[in-house]
């Protein structure tokens, strides 16, 4: 995504659990084989999630091994004796990894397969809107695929391929705390306009930077590419090291998700379903009343904005929604968006307007956590 408004802001980054992985080559690299040994009940029909209107697809195996390659030297994945490599030898080494994704309407992205069975990384504003996704492979060959997971508050989301894949060859993701500043990088992705693959260098010009993008709190890490969002980031060594989520072009910046964040979500979102400590955001069951519409209800005397349907914690039912922790809230984007900044069991201020009350009242909310898809 483009943006011009953000500004810095302290916010927890999301910890991440380092894990040995064997790539694809001879480097010296350990497999860390997650065990996708998921209880699950038989699915007698297609379990419905909908995130922007999308019928989502949980589509996890009771019994499958899913392998997701991680490298555990700084220079696992050069020549045979660990040199790092050019831009032209690394986006050649990589090219294969990369993906074009298609989403109905009419949405076009980039992601990077991760996984030999087909899941693919790429951001969540991708592939948020679609009601159907397809994948251009890097030989050209289309496949259709479907959202397993995504993560709002990463800006993360998993789609995979749909059906049995062979011969996909997974990017190793590497540590992007090793990470130095001025430390070449490459960027690649695969877009429609032009078509076909592209290749961008730069470096890495800041790093764990506090940023507020879109209202949602992120740690991102600042290149010198002003790539595409969901072109992934290498290291010289071949490693996946981040995701770009925002560019800057007037500025020739490039934000970019840490694989420390997006390895730790991918891995939740393909052996759970979900990131463990996510807010329910739907908790609470609110009526969206938008400008000009008819109120159904006689309550609904303050006009368009947020209320409550039923008793919930402290609120109370026809409670209306004014802020969250002084951030004025005007729709359910406004307030789902508010509240993916915390964790679970946060305990938040909300301002509302309740009936008998001429003042505002301010409501203590301890934010549930979201167990589900």
């Amino acid at each position: 995504m483009d943006n011009n408004n953000y500004y810095y802001e302290d916010h927890s980054s999301v910890p991440f659990h380092n894990r040995s992985r064997r790539p694809r080559s001879n480097a010296a690299n350990t497999v860390l084989i997650l065990t996708g040994a998921i209880l699950v009940c038989v699915l007698s029909a297609v379990i419905s999630s909908v995130v922007s209107g999308q019928k989502i697809r949980q589509a996890q195996q009771p019994v499958q091994n899913v392998i997701i390659y991680r490298s555990d030297s700084e220079h696992p994945h050069g020549d045979l004796d660990g040199e790092p490599m050019n831009v032209a030898e690394v986006a050649n080494n990589v090219r294969d990894s990369i993906v074009e994704i298609h989403t109905a309407p009419s949405q076009t992205g980039s992601g990077v397969i991760i996984t030999d069975c087909g899941y693919i990384l790429t951001n969540f504003e991708t592939v948020a809107q679609a009601s159907s996704i397809s994948v251009t492979l890097s030989d050209g060959t289309v496949c259709n695929a479907y959202l397993q997971g995504c993560d709002e508050k990463t800006d993360i989301a998993i789609i995979k391929l749909d059906g049995v894949c062979n011969g996909l060859i997974p990017a190793v993701l590497g540590d992007s705390d090793k990470l130095a500043l001025g430390e070449t990088v490459i960027a690649m992705g695969n877009v429609s306009s032009p078509p076909g693959l592209y290749v961008k260098d730069g470096i890495i010009s800041g790093q764990e930077r506090k940023m507020n993008v879109n209202n949602l709190n992120m740690t991102l890490l600042f290149t010198s590419i002003p790539a595409d969002p969901g072109s992934s980031v290498f290291n010289r060594y071949g490693e996946l090291v981040g995701l770009i989520n925002v560019k800057y072009p007037e500025m020739g910046l490039g934000l970019a998700i840490p694989v420390s964040v997006a390895g730790y979500v991918a891995e939740a979102i393909i052996t759970r379903g979900f990131v463990p400590g996510r807010v329910d955001t739907e908790a609470v069951q609110l009526y969206d009343i938008r400008p000009g519409s008819t109120y159904p209800i006689p309550m609904y005397d303050r006009g368009a904005g947020l209320y409550v349907k039923e008793n919930y914690q402290n609120f109370q039912e026809y409670d209306y929604i004014v802020s969250v922790e002084g951030r004025y809230i005007a729709n359910k984007t406004d307030w789902r968006k508010a509240l993916t900044n915390y964790d679970a069991g946060d305990i938040i201020t909300v301002v509302v307007n309740r009936r008998g009350s001429d003042q505002p009242i301010e409501v203590e909310f301890t934010l549930p956590e979201k167990l589900y898809p």
